[in-house]
């Protein structure tokens, strides 16, 4: 091996160590193209994991340049002593369970459900005032557009950019956060609620697609009852899901000799023949070999205002509120 063939397998070696570290805490859901990029993606320039979908500054490649402004706050979202696009990027790619626009994470499924239930009220300004409002009508706006995969544009205001980085960043409420036997209890009271809706003939992946054939104007009218039935709809088969992944978990137990035995195969295989020093300028390849910093102190969590008390969220799923919401839906029209 000469030299230079030397130089490019260390290279290639701390490259995909520094891939696997730095795509760690962005889950594959996250990623359009349904799985996360190898090394080799990047190396090529895979045109998949170009995301269209996020701000210009929100890219893979600003993850991996900006990552050591991600773990002092331990990659969750916080309204200070974070920059503004490291806060963004956060909720963009669902580092943070309880800050995102994904329906895969259950604090953001019952947010929605609770706030589009208050949107829909008789009254929901002078019920919510001006600020809650805001806050919930934009949150709901930002996580539409997010499942309907509209591309960013940057010659007008993007609703999720507003909201992540504006209505949430800059404002006091927070979205709300249960403990352990409070979210028992609003499973159960969810249980309750799905058996309202009607069943549909076509999967759930479909919805929108079914959605966007909709007339503006009965968009309007049943938007609102739509977007309800589709989270109580995935409400059962996310928790399927996550069932079936704590179940993978635990039965990858594979033993630890025959993983290292694995690992030294692929080691010997060594860079591909046709990788050069210059596939290592590339821009993505040079943020990912930002170096990380090690033994960074984590800040404390932040006392955040919920828009909702968690408590309050309870007695509308349960009792006279839950009499009241499936009278509520019985008047509403669903997807059939």
């Amino acid at each position: 091996m000469s030299e230079d063939d030397h130089t490019i397998a260390e290279m290639h070696e701390n490259a995909v160590v520094m891939l696997e570290k730095k795509l760690k805490k962005i889950p594959v859901q996250a990623f359009y193209a349904g799985r996360k990029p190898t090394i080799f993606d990047l190396y090529k320039g895979t045109s998949i994991f170009n995301t269209r979908y996020n701000h210009e500054e929100c890219q893979l490649e600003d993850i991996f340049r900006k990552y050591n402004l991600f773990t002092p706050s331990n990659f969750k979202a916080r309204k200070k002593e974070q920059e503004m696009h490291v806060t963004m990027m956060i909720w963009y790619w669902q580092m943070d369970p309880c800050h995102s626009f994904s329906t895969r994470h259950r604090v953001v499924r019952w947010n929605l459900l609770l706030a589009i239930m208050h949107l829909t009220a008789s009254n929901p300004w002078e019920e919510l005032g001006v600020a809650r409002y805001n806050f919930l009508d934009t949150f709901v706006a930002a996580w539409r557009k997010t499942v309907s995969y509209e591309e960013w544009d940057d010659t007008q205001e993007d609703v999720r950019d507003k909201f992540s980085a504006w209505n949430w960043k800059e404002g006091e409420l927070d979205l709300v956060q249960w403990c352990g036997k409070q979210r028992k209890r609003i499973e159960s009271a969810l249980k309750t609620l799905q058996d309202q809706i009607p069943p549909q003939n076509f999967d759930i992946d479909e919805f929108w697609a079914h959605v966007k054939k909709q007339s503006k104007a009965d968009l309007k009218e049943h938007g609102a009852a739509w977007c309800m039935q589709y989270l109580l709809r995935l409400e059962q088969l996310e928790r399927d899901c996550e069932v079936e992944e704590r179940r993978e978990d635990a039965d990858d137990t594979y033993d630890e000799d025959f993983e290292d035995a694995f690992a030294d195969m692929e080691m010997d295989d060594g860079p591909p023949s046709w990788l050069s020093k210059e596939d290592f300028d590339q821009p993505i390849i040079r943020a990912l070999m930002v170096p990380i910093k090690e033994d960074v102190e984590v800040k404390e969590k932040e006392k955040l205002r919920y828009w909702m008390n968690p408590s309050e969220a309870l007695k509308m799923l349960e009792g006279d509120g839950m009499q009241s919401l499936v009278a509520q839906m019985a008047n509403v029209s669903f997807f059939s």
